[in-house]
């Protein structure tokens, strides 16, 4: 009896401590399986929030244009032709004719009157539009535009020509040079550079309407905000650039 009473002893020394130890592994497993989940869940959520580093862009290989309030001249740019004088008729030199070609849909706010400038390529010369024929060929209207000036000396009949009509002229609107994507009426992406002209960073801008080479700002800039408006699709997904 002593004997066996020794060894239940024994063997209740040695179980418990196997026991215990067991359990306080499996206690220290649990923590560390807890706490590198909470650690990489902490490491994925801080990645998440990183942002990517502002790309460099050279400012001198930009467009940036002042935004300003005043008066905005709505033109209609088109391309057009010298016209043929009248045979037998010895007509002045300031009786040069131009036929420009519009698109219809910019054609129909053309009226006689309106003043126009053409550029011969060879000088720029004012004149005004004095008839319009609404015979529609190719979606494209023929918008007649009389020099008020000589025509440059190498001027001749058939002489492909640039021409701008002037069908509007707003007063006290918020204007700035035509974006590369700028179209009427639309809200476009453009990066905003920062005053102290180092960086610049992606606004949202209301375009209104415009003119060849300027457009409405109805929203997202003022007078005297600095914007880029040359192509900016190579740094797409990144809201802000460095400029050096």
């Amino acid at each position: 009896m002593k004997g066996e009473k020794t060894m239940n002893s024994k063997h209740g020394v040695l179980d418990i401590p196997r026991e215990s130890n067991r359990r306080e592994r499996r206690i220290r497993m649990i923590i560390y399986s807890i706490v590198g989940v909470a650690a990489i869940a902490g490491v994925t959520v801080f990645l998440s929030r990183l942002k990517p580093a502002a790309p460099v862009v050279d400012k001198t290989a930009v467009w940036i244009d002042t935004v300003k309030k005043g008066p905005l001249v709505i033109g209609v740019r088109a391309l057009g032709t010298v016209a043929p004088q009248t045979k037998g008729a010895k007509a002045p030199s300031n009786s040069t004719t131009v036929r420009l070609r519009i698109p219809r849909a910019q054609a129909k706010d053309v009226r006689i009157g309106e003043a126009a400038t053409i550029d011969t390529h060879n000088g720029i010369v004012p004149g005004h539009v004095v008839g319009v024929v609404p015979i529609v060929s190719g979606g494209v209207m023929t918008v007649d535009v009389k020099l008020d000036g000589p025509a440059p000396e190498e001027t001749k009949p058939g002489q492909e020509v640039d021409g701008t009509v002037e069908i509007e002229k707003l007063d006290n609107v918020i204007s700035v040079g035509r974006p590369v994507f700028g179209q009427p009426n639309t809200t476009i992406s453009l990066y905003k550079v920062d005053p102290d002209g180092r960086g610049a960073n992606l606004v949202q801008v209301h375009l209104g309407r415009a003119s060849v080479n300027a457009i409405e700002v109805l929203s997202g800039l003022q007078p005297g905000d600095k914007v880029i408006l040359s192509d900016m699709s190579a740094w797409d997904g990144f809201n802000r650039v460095r400029l050096e």
